[in-house]
């Protein structure tokens, strides 16, 4: 019999840190979302410490994993980019400490 079976109404005890409520980047990773979303986020959190002294408080619109726009104005940003890149997915991210917010086009 296999021993890490676990035994009818025990719970398992998580290691700390080892979940999406202390990692939400972790958590978009594993809800399903496309290998363009993926690449596109991580090219986002890799982004994220340059942005933060050189647009903090802005909105930043990444493609193919690279960043192709920025503005103040989230809603001026995302009709820019939906007009110039109808046929892209198109990650948009507040440039704020922890940056994470599912805005998509």
């Amino acid at each position: 019999m296999n021993n890490r079976k676990q035994t009818l109404g025990t719970k398992r005890k998580r290691r700390p840190g080892n979940h999406a409520k202390s990692q939400p980047h972790k958590a978009a990773f594993n809800s399903g979302i496309s290998a363009e979303q993926k690449r596109n986020f991580r090219a986002f959190l890799v982004a994220l410490p340059r942005l933060l002294k050189s647009d903090p408080g802005k909105f930043v619109a990444i493609a193919n994993g690279q960043i192709i726009d920025r503005d103040a104005n989230e809603m001026a940003l995302a009709a820019r980019v939906a007009l110039r890149y109808p046929d892209r997915r198109i990650l948009i991210q507040p440039v704020i400490e922890g940056g994470m917010r599912d805005i998509e086009l």
